[in-house]
């Protein structure tokens, strides 16, 4: 499963460097349908270019691969924390439906 997979390659590359991948969106919530996409949380210690990088490609090849749209944000710990403290839809969201994978 294209989740799975997300979550297993990303964890082998930059296993030390992952605060947490989180699964949020219609799969999080159960009523996922045909035509939608797969969200996912990336928060890493340092997202540095390299790291990025590899996140939105290693998307774009499972994408290819299970032909399901994976969107994917990415954060840095400081970041999500830092959204984590102020009131925003999105981060909330996350926080009340994600799943941590």
């Amino acid at each position: 499963m294209a989740i799975k997979d997300f979550k297993d390659q990303l964890s082998d590359k930059f296993k030390k460097e992952i605060v947490s991948i989180q699964l949020f969106g219609s799969k999080a919530r159960g009523d996922f349908t045909k035509g939608s996409d797969i969200d996912i949380l990336v928060v890493l210690k340092h997202p540095s270019e390299n790291r990025i990088n590899y996140v939105y490609e290693l998307t774009t090849s499972l994408i290819g691969k299970y032909g399901i749209y994976l969107s994917v944000k990415i954060f840095s710990e400081d970041e999500f924390n830092y959204y984590k403290s102020i009131p925003t839809r999105f981060i909330s969201n996350i926080l009340k439906e994600g799943k941590l994978l």
